[in-house]
């Protein structure tokens, strides 16, 4: 299994924020309806809150991990 913080699916992940991705199933939603039940609405927000949580741990886990090697880094010097 290959590392979920690698560099191929950070870019991934990145890629899909600037594209706008998770916010697709809204943009359904508000093309092809004239209104929306509450129900529905708020699971597609409840999909797109868990989408930006994963990436935000992404993120997070990426962040540290940088730290980490600018230390190692400084220390070496």
């Amino acid at each position: 299994m290959s590392n979920p913080y690698d560099y191929s699916n950070t870019i991934e992940k990145a890629a899909a924020r600037a594209r706008g991705t998770v916010l697709t199933s809204l943009h359904r939603v508000i093309e092809g309806q004239n209104s929306i039940s509450t129900r529905k609405l708020a699971g597609i927000v409840a999909d797109i809150e868990d989408s930006l949580r994963q990436d935000a741990i992404h993120f997070k886990y990426l962040a540290d991990r940088i730290a980490e090697l600018e230390k190692a880094q400084e220390d070496k010097v």
